[in-house]
């Protein structure tokens, strides 16, 4: 963008220079690699330091009308921060505005350069529209205001030229945002999402009142301490009502059809609940049940039966997850639903006519697919549940206000975020862009509005000297997207992780063992390619993906190369493994109806069966004569039997997910979630039998390794964990 005929900008910030008319970022004189739309993003952001720039202004300026994901300007971000020294926990230059989109915050220097006009012949390519006089649309009142007189030569700035770029966007863009072409599978978004909470701390569950002018939702406070029931008036900045007020944690609520009574759960320990109703207008709680879970939180929303007589949630009976019936009235409790072993069911929504019930039926880590199955009018099923979905997999779904169609998160071979269908499973799928959020929703009955959680929180690789004294986490792979799954190469000089920083969904990356070069190493479209783990010569490296329908064991050449597909079948095959040897892969697989350890050799040849009574994600010990795994019943546990053949062993009685690491004296490994959502870090020794607690950990997520000297431990953690609730008002 020029500033005047013949003259271009230079933008000094901290040690950095941004070069309009060269495009180009130096440091010190040097100058930083980045490509074309990074510095694109970055000069729109610099060019109007101090003030907040909308995601969907930096998406059409930059792209030019062009459509693509949110997650593209998100991962561009991150490479900014990545070269500017950045970070989202204490931001020098670029500040993220939670759902809305960044700042530059950094002083800014501005310099007009004058240079010799060009010579005649076709204008250079240049990333930035031109820039004619405009009016501006004033940031706080939307109303438009004389643009900014042309900056001095050397002066701080409060407003220059970039803005006029937003002008541009702003007075002829946006109708191309509106009206460019859009693939046919793609719900054009008729309304805008606007913020109906905007608190501090993380406002989740949202569930509307019958008439939908109320929503009742869980907020873990001003303090972030715990979560609490509160009720707010839609359209209202009055303050929420405060329905629940107990040291354990209130969560997921759901208002009663004839708009009483809101039931909600209470967290007493972890894998343990209380089912609790309280007036919608406040007063005394009461209990209907107490109830064991399993460890995903988010499938225990609470569906209740049309006349409000009877609820419905997932709940452990035995030792199987299921879907129970509560009496409203007596509390008395009765499975209504048989998942297969190693599967549950999850995420219960009744239609509005109180005819259907819904739900997803997960297995651990590859998803599910959604059910439903015909309900009396006390939620009893009449018939078998009947799957209605095919290849690709869903957890949270909502019923339209019509019982007609069905809203339901995804991550399968064609989506990733929101899909709309008919509710009698035609295979038509469309997709919800604007929801494109991994927050729970709800649809209001009347009224015609949708709320939805945006979930804000950067899972990050940490790491811990093992030698250091005492223990001290540190952050070590950050970015502003997901990074986890750290694996250490044999020989010490590598990391494998997975990462969505690509902005086209999760792939393997692999850096260097400081966590810098990091480079993509597969490109395997659609779906999810992710758990990467090297081979015993470093040179190779076995992951799964879904990209082919269902989720394979693939291997690669660290170096990159084609991907080869080591299993196949109608089932699903994940978190692969290498043997001590190099002539073997462990896998775990459902396709006995539940996950169990399987091998397959690397010269080919059929999977061989491995554990009888569940396990997931295999390490032999140094000396190859015990294999180590998970189970995912109750807290999750550590397990251990003789590969030459011998009963099984339990080690532990607490795991988050597979987050375990082997080592010559013991298993370092992180507890489930408490309470709060925070773990520990413990250390399991062979020689005593016993576990020790080392360090407290975050909000832990998915990943845990040792380095080969036996350093360092790496793992992932959710860091600046938040979430707001999005209204959309005329929804149809």
């Amino acid at each position: 963008m020029r500033s005047d005929e013949g003259a271009s900008l230079i933008y000094r910030f901290g040690d950095f220079e941004l070069n309009e008319g060269g495009f180009r970022l130096t440091r010190n004189g040097s100058r930083i690699p980045l490509e074309p739309k990074a510095l694109s993003v970055l000069l729109v952001l610099v060019g109007r330091a101090g003030h907040l720039v909308e995601k969907r202004s930096l998406l059409e300026l930059v792209w030019n009308g062009t459509f693509v994901e949110e997650n593209t300007l998100t991962r561009i971000v991150g490479v900014l921060r990545r070269e500017l020294g950045d970070s989202t926990k204490e931001s020098h230059f670029i500040e993220t505005i939670p759902t809305r989109g960044y700042r530059f915050i950094a002083p800014v220097e501005t310099i007009a350069e004058t240079t010799t006009p060009p010579p005649a012949g076709p204008p250079a390519p240049h990333p930035l529209p031109p820039s004619p006089p405009s009016l501006i649309p004033s940031e706080a009142t939307g109303e438009p205001s004389l643009p900014p007189s042309p900056p001095a030569r050397s002066r701080r700035h409060t407003l220059i030229p970039a803005a006029i770029a937003i002008a541009v966007v702003l007075a002829s863009g946006l109708a191309a945002w509106y009206l460019r072409a859009k693939p046919a599978n793609e719900e054009p978004p008729a309304v805008n999402p606007v913020p109906l909470t905007t608190y501090r701390g993380s406002e989740n569950a949202p569930s509307f009142s019958p008439d939908g002018n109320q929503i009742a939702f869980e907020w873990n406070g001003e303090k972030q301490d715990k979560f609490d029931i509160y009720v707010k008036v839609v359209g209202s900045d009055s303050t929420p009502l405060r329905l629940t007020n107990h040291p354990n944690p209130s969560r997921w609520p759901s208002w009663s059809p004839d708009g009483r009574t809101i039931a909600f759960v209470r967290v007493v320990s972890p894998g343990t609940i209380s089912l609790l109703l309280i007036p919608a207008l406040g007063g005394p709680e009461r209990k209907l049940a107490e109830l064991h879970t399993w460890t995903d939180d988010q499938g225990f929303l609470l569906a209740w039966s049309a006349n409000s007589q009877w609820l419905v949630l997932p709940a452990v009976v035995g030792s199987h997850p299921v879907l129970v019936r509560v009496s409203a009235e007596t509390g008395e409790a009765d499975p209504i639903t048989d998942p297969p072993m190693s599967m549950a069911d999850i995420y219960p929504a009744i239609s509005p006519d109180g005819k259907t019930l819904l739900f997803a039926r997960h297995g651990s880590f590859n998803g599910g697919h959604l059910y439903s199955v015909d309900v009396d009018a006390d939620a009893k099923p009449v018939g078998s549940p009947a799957r209605l979905t095919s290849s690709a997999r869903f957890w949270g779904s909502r019923w339209t206000a019509d019982s007609k169609e069905i809203i339901a998160h995804t991550f399968g071979d064609r989506f990733y975020g929101a899909v709309r269908m008919p509710a009698d499973g035609s295979p038509t799928l469309q997709r919800v862009s604007w929801l494109n959020t991994e927050g729970l929703f709800d649809i209001a009955r009347r009224g015609n509005r949708i709320a939805f959680s945006v979930v804000h929180g950067d899972p990050n690789i940490w790491r811990i000297d093992l030698t250091a004294k005492p223990l001290r986490p540190e952050p070590f792979i950050a970015s502003t997207v997901r990074d986890v799954f750290p694996q250490y190469s044999p020989d010490g000089r590598k990391l494998a992780f997975h990462s969505n920083r690509s902005g086209t969904g999760l792939q393997v990356w692999i850096s260097n063992v400081d966590g810098k070069q990091e480079r993509q190493l597969t490109s395997l479209y659609p779906g999810i390619t992710a758990s990467p783990h090297w081979s015993p010569d470093s040179q190779t490296i076995a992951f799964d993906s879904s990209s082919s329908g269902r989720f394979q064991i693939y291997t690669m050449s660290a170096d990159g190369g084609k991907a080869v597909q080591r299993t196949n079948g109608a089932h699903d095959s994940f978190l692969a493994r290498w043997s001590r040897d190099g002539r073997w892969l462990y896998f775990t697989s459902n396709q006995t109806g539940r996950n169990e350890l399987w091998k397959i050799s690397v010269d080919g040849g059929k999977p061989i069966p491995v554990t009888q009574n569940g396990g997931t994600m295999a390490t032999e010990s140094a000396d190859g004569s015990t294999l180590y795994y998970s189970k995912e019943a109750d807290n999750g546990s550590i397990w251990k039997m003789p590969l030459a053949g011998g009963p099984e062993q339990q080690l532990t009685d607490s795991l988050y997910r597979t987050n375990f690491a082997v080592t010559k004296a013991g298993i370092y490994y992180m507890t489930a979630a408490r309470i709060d959502g925070t773990s520990e870090l413990r250390f399991y020794n062979f020689a005593t039998e016993t576990s020790t607690t080392l360090a407290p950990i975050g909000l832990p997520e998915y990943g845990l390794a040792v380095s080969p000297d036996e350093r360092y431990l790496i793992y992932d953690q959710l860091d600046d964990p938040a979430s707001d609730l999005m209204l959309v008002e005329n929804f149809h």
